[in-house]
């Protein structure tokens, strides 16, 4: 009798064993290559050759990441002080300085002309007054619009990141450990990849020559796109892991959802999957939507459209027109010459040192800290595979 009930509580576990889910494959710790070549690359781009000249030096800039030690320096009353100091190393005034000068010495030459030709005129301050509120409105509304593109652009590697993060993750935990490697390395290049794409200057040949295998790489540097073609390989190697039967349904419809929101594919009409005979609504995949507007995509987009170049030329059209008046409408307040020139400098260097940090928002990938982004990605990638 003892016998039987053993047997029957043995064919019961057999039986609720098999019912189970399956348990996610770990992955063996012998990704000691992936790490060393990880840190090659870091090694290799431990300093940013291609950072930007608009980067004032030894000042507070977005060109890096930030930490609490920043932010407490960042916010000091002293900062006035600190600020002034370094006034003559801004990269702004180094900038605009030729235009202020410019229309100072042009307050010189109307005041001149002025006195020879019209000394009785006076010019009225009621257009001048008219016209710096549409100046206002339009610096505004440029300034406004630039920061708007550096926020989404922010946005987007701070998802490519998180996805690439959470890739890897799920690479590493239902991947065997060879094909989990693989897509790992082609997700620790996908950041200097498009940095490349993204800031004139930089060659990311070297990373991927160190991170690939020579075959792989070789695809990866024909491509035209390169972002991509590492996105198209990461696919490949998932597509190979089902069509072998080493991978189940749910994983694959995880591992395609990440590598979907690293690419900023967004379906707007409704289309059907079967990934292992499971048939699934890709318009019902939340977490396959939330990345409409991110990552690769995003980036293309800026960098590919900027502002509408018609308000560029308007406001640089009204601006410097309205700043050419400046001078006559300080001279009918019977200023001097010398303070007139002073005001005009100054006017100026506001006016158009407001333009000229617009502009310079308008393009954020030669601002953001990408090398530094980049790096993290990587480290995130190889430290998520080694805990598994």
């Amino acid at each position: 009798m003892r016998s039987t009930h053993l047997l029957h509580l043995t064919l019961l576990l057999s039986t609720a064993a098999a019912l189970l889910p399956l348990t996610p494959q770990r992955l063996p710790t012998r990704l000691g290559s992936l790490r060393t070549d990880a840190e090659a690359v870091l090694d290799l781009r431990r300093v940013d050759t291609s950072r930007s000249e608009l980067v004032s030096p030894g000042e507070s800039t977005i060109s890096r990441l930030w930490d609490l030690e920043t932010w407490a320096r960042h916010q000091k009353v002293g900062r006035y002080w600190r600020h002034l100091r370094k006034w003559p190393r801004s990269t702004t005034a180094r900038l605009v300085l030729p235009v202020c000068v410019a229309f100072s010495l042009w307050s010189c030459v109307a005041h001149a002309l002025r006195t020879r030709y019209f000394p009785n005129f006076a010019a009225p301050l009621a257009p001048l007054t008219l016209i710096s509120s549409a100046v206002a409105l339009l610096l505004t509304l440029r300034m406004n619009l630039s920061l708007l593109r550096l926020q989404e652009s922010r946005l987007a590697w701070g998802r490519l990141v998180l996805h690439a993060r959470e890739t890897a993750g799920l690479a590493a935990t239902y991947c065997a450990a060879a094909p989990a490697e693989a897509i790992c390395r082609h997700l620790a290049v996908l950041g200097w990849c498009l940095k490349a794409s993204l800031r004139a200057g930089e060659d990311d040949s070297d990373v991927v020559s160190t991170m690939l295998p020579p075959a792989t790489a070789e695809t990866v540097l024909a491509a035209r796109k390169r972002p991509v073609a590492l996105l198209r390989g990461a696919h490949a190697i998932v597509a190979e892991e089902v069509a072998a039967g080493r991978l189940d349904a749910q994983a694959h419809l995880s591992l395609l959802t990440q590598l979907h929101s690293l690419n900023a594919h967004i379906c707007v009409e409704t289309s059907r999957h079967c990934v292992d005979g499971v048939e699934v609504n890709a318009m019902v995949q939340p977490r396959n939507l939330i990345s409409t507007q991110a990552q690769i995509g995003v980036c293309e987009r800026l960098l590919a459209s900027p502002v509408p170049p018609t308000i560029t030329r308007h406001t640089s059209r009204v601006l410097l027109s309205w700043l050419a008046c400046v001078p006559l409408g300080l001279e009918s307040l019977g200023l001097a010459l010398p303070a007139v020139a002073l005001a005009t400098l100054g006017t100026s260097y506001v006016m158009v040192g407001i333009d000229q940090i617009g502009l310079e928002l308008e393009q954020p990938f030669q601002l953001l800290p990408m090398n530094s982004l980049a790096a993290a990605l990587t480290r995130d990638v190889v430290d998520e595979i080694s805990v598994h």
